[in-house]
């Protein structure tokens, strides 16, 4: 088995979605491009070591950023937008 990837980049923050599950929010640069990637890490069953879930993130480009917040602020307090029920009582 080989090792684990480096989790590389800065670190914004981490949420927890289940005990072996986690969201990381990273600043990157890749080929000198900067951007912010957002995938899910897993915990191995077997070593404990966390890994990046294939098919299960996004890259987010600098120029994309501001419309990115602005469209997860709507999809929170836009009554046009087809309301939802929250996974948990964490959402407001």
């Amino acid at each position: 088995m080989s090792d684990a990837p480096t989790d590389d980049g800065l670190r914004i923050a981490t949420i927890s979605r289940a005990a072996d599950r986690e969201l990381r929010i990273r600043r990157c640069t890749f080929n000198n491009h900067r951007y912010i990637d957002v995938r899910e890490w897993s915990a191995s069953r077997q070593t404990g070591e966390w890994w990046p879930v294939n098919g299960k993130g996004l890259s987010i480009k600098p120029r994309e950023l501001r419309d990115v917040q602005k469209a997860t602020a709507r999809g929170q307090c836009d009554s046009s937008v087809a309301p939802f029920d929250p996974p948990h009582d964490g959402w407001n």
